[in-house]
């Protein structure tokens, strides 16, 4: 086959190529099935047998190429391409001379990879290389130039990168195999010459193409506190066919959607927010690990009290406290009288009348720093009763007994006398009281079986059962300490008092 069937072998291919772009003008837009424009600038260089052109002079040259294209599947296209570029033969002593080259070919592509926004692509075909050599200055400025031509075969390289559905951003190398070994350098080596080609620029797609989705990028803070809301936004990396949507699953059995979510996670723990980016016929997801710390609580007292405010000496007041936070929390009860307790729940008994100010305090600053301190008071006035009587229940009961002895009447007969002359008074306590021989139980029993005693006789000689308040404390309230015989004899007493007046 000679040189100028092989000339119009290839242009008869560019011609059928033209044709079949002109006829699909009107094509529907899609993935297939459309043109292309393309044009890229790079540099040129030559491998062949005259090594000086890559050893005395820099290996790369300027050039160009243009083509165009039609892509028959997402993955496969054919296109013709032309490329020029030149080269300085130092050989020749005034360094005048050049090469140029001009190349014509059709080839056909092959992404590697399916439904990627970056396509790595292969590349093969063949063409025409038409050459020649001049002197820069004289040929220019005559037209001159002579030019051979040679057939070869190519292969090549390719990465495209789209920018919008209608423009790509190309890189690639071309490898133009000169099979004629004497057409570029006039020397026969019984090989063959290799013209390279790289260069990068653009695709121009004369119909909008379908993208995938590119990549997904999650943003969002990876730590929280139980109850804190956290943002987070998941972005593509490139551009991509819409309409685009975003589905979110938190990690927690709660689910999302949008390109920007707002959640909170009521539990500590380890979650992973996964969010996926899809279009028409394409997805990817991006995971994200969020540590979710426990919440921590200032120490608060929700509320305190005492069971009696205005307790009488020795008797036991029950203090009760409510606290709210973030365990550990210490708690602490100052009396106001120099003691203290460190229970939520406890009891105290004041030895003098006076007036204190309990306070409760809350402790959690080991984990909520100086907020985690709280406070609150309540005011005890310790009073002495007003005593109406005190019974010796040695003297007026029996041993063991809850019946008044005949020496207790003419004493309760004074105490009638008192609450049928003070009519001021409109309640009045029985109250029976033990020292601590003998079990708690026994000993309650007792003390209320004596005060009922009591309150029956004043009952019997008239006096309004509503006025009278009758309680047994057993051994909870002693006079004095139950340290010895004598002490023990003034804990078992029934004191009537005054409780309250008009």
């Amino acid at each position: 086959m000679n040189r100028t069937r092989l000339i119009r072998m290839n242009m008869m291919l560019v011609a059928l190529l033209f044709i079949f772009f002109v006829s699909h003008l009107n094509a529907q837009p899609a993935d297939r099935n459309y043109f292309y424009l393309s044009g890229q600038i790079g540099t040129v260089a030559y491998h062949g047998d005259l090594t000086s052109v890559n050893t005395d002079e820099p290996m790369f040259h300027l050039g160009m190429s243009g083509g165009i294209g039609y892509v028959l599947s997402p993955r496969f296209s054919l296109r013709t391409d032309y490329r020029r570029g030149e080269y300085k033969r130092t050989e020749r002593p005034n360094a005048q001379g050049y090469w140029r080259r001009h190349n014509i070919g059709l080839y056909a592509t092959y992404d590697i990879l399916d439904n990627t926004s970056i396509k790595p692509y292969l590349l093969a075909g063949a063409g025409m290389t038409f050459y020649g050599t001049y002197d820069k200055g004289v040929q220019e400025r005559d037209g001159s130039t002579f030019f051979g031509e040679t057939f070869g075969p190519a292969v090549g390289i390719g990465l495209e990168y789209p920018l919008s559905n209608r423009f790509s951003l190309k890189l690639e190398g071309i490898w133009d195999f000169i099979l004629d070994d004497e057409a570029m350098d006039e020397i026969d080596d019984n090989g063959m010459d290799i013209l390279t080609y790289i260069g990068a620029g653009l695709k121009f797609n004369l119909r909008p193409t379908f993208i995938p989705i590119p990549g997904v990028r999650l943003t969002g803070p990876t730590r929280l506190v139980e109850g804190e809301e956290g943002e987070y936004t998941a972005s593509l990396i490139g551009p991509a066919t819409r309409p685009i949507t975003y589905e979110w699953d938190f990690g927690d059995g709660t689910t999302g959607t949008g390109s920007t979510v707002r959640h909170r996670y009521a539990e500590q723990g380890t979650y992973v927010i996964t969010v996926t980016a899809s279009n028409v016929r394409s997805s990817d997801e991006r995971s994200l690990q969020v540590t979710v710390d426990r919440r921590t609580i200032p120490a608060r007292i929700v509320s305190l009290s005492a069971d009696d405010t205005t307790p009488e000496p020795h008797q036991t007041v029950r203090f009760t406290g409510q606290v709210e936070g973030t365990e550990p929390i210490s708690i602490e009860w100052d009396f106001g009288d120099g003691t203290t307790s460190h229970e939520l729940h406890t009891q105290h008994a004041y030895a003098q009348t006076g007036e204190y100010t309990v306070t409760l305090t809350a402790d959690n600053t080991e984990v909520a720093g100086e907020e985690g301190i709280h406070s609150r008071t309540i005011n005890i006035s310790v009073r002495e009763p007003e005593i109406i009587l005190e019974l010796d229940t040695m003297v007026n009961f029996n041993f063991d007994s809850a019946v008044l002895r005949p020496e207790a009447i003419p004493v309760l007969n004074e105490v009638v006398e008192i609450l049928q002359t003070d009519t001021d008074i409109i309640l009045a306590e029985v109250a029976g009281h033990t020292c601590d021989i003998g079990t708690t139980e026994y000993n309650q029993g007792l003390s209320e079986r004596r005060a009922r005693a009591v309150a029956n006789y004043l009952i019997e000689q008239g006096i309004d059962e509503d006025r009278l308040v009758v309680i047994g404390y057993g051994e909870e309230r002693p006079r004095v300490p139950n340290i010895s015989i004598e002490n023990r004899q003034q804990n078992r007493r029934v004191v009537i008092t005054v409780k309250e007046r008009d």
